[in-house]
């Protein structure tokens, strides 16, 4: 699943030099790094893609832009990784 594969990215990159992961987007998986995204999000003006950690095939994936739209939104995919 997405959340695994983020956490295993993670790890691989603690492993490598620095920049050898660069291709990889900044990266949060909720709920473990809710709050950190949160304020991420508070002060950013970009747009970040929300994935469902359980979805396929693009089925449940969202864009947002500020912490009103993605609170409308999370609750029916708490469980997340979210890309900027």
């Amino acid at each position: 699943d997405k959340g695994n594969f983020a956490r295993m990215l993670r790890t691989a990159q603690d492993l490598c030099s620095d920049g050898y992961f660069s291709f990889s987007p900044q990266t949060w998986i909720l709920p473990e790094e809710l709050q950190e995204f949160r304020a991420v999000l508070e002060k950013s003006k970009s747009t970040f893609i929300v994935k469902p950690e359980d979805g396929s095939q693009g089925d449940g994936i969202f864009l947002v832009r500020g912490l009103r739209n993605f609170d409308a939104k999370i609750s029916a995919h708490p469980k997340a990784v979210v890309q900027k």
